[in-house]
């Protein structure tokens, strides 16, 4: 990589917005720690390494999620177990 890319990347960086700079930092490991031969698919990734959700529900999923709980509430949610779903979903 030529000292030029490197620059440009710096000063790309430093023009994050602050809600970006996580997101950036996760690709930029991934990116550095990606490995010759090693499909992406291949690749492990966590869920708990994803920046946390921090945006308002917006209407639909408030009425969806009381919608929810009211089934839960009346005995009407079917619950499946891990390794149940995992075959229905063909993993």
């Amino acid at each position: 990589m030529t000292s030029n890319t490197k620059d440009a990347l710096h000063l790309l960086v430093d023009r994050l917005p602050e809600g970006e700079i996580h997101a950036a930092h996760r690709f930029l490991e991934f990116l550095a720690g990606a490995q010759p031969g090693v499909e992406a698919s291949d690749r492990q990734y966590s869920l708990g390494d994803a920046p946390e959700e921090d945006e308002d529900l917006s209407a639909a999923e408030e009425a969806a999620l009381a919608e929810a709980l009211a089934r839960r509430a009346r005995g009407e949610a079917r619950y499946v177990v891990h390794q149940d779903a995992r075959r229905a979903l063909g993993w």
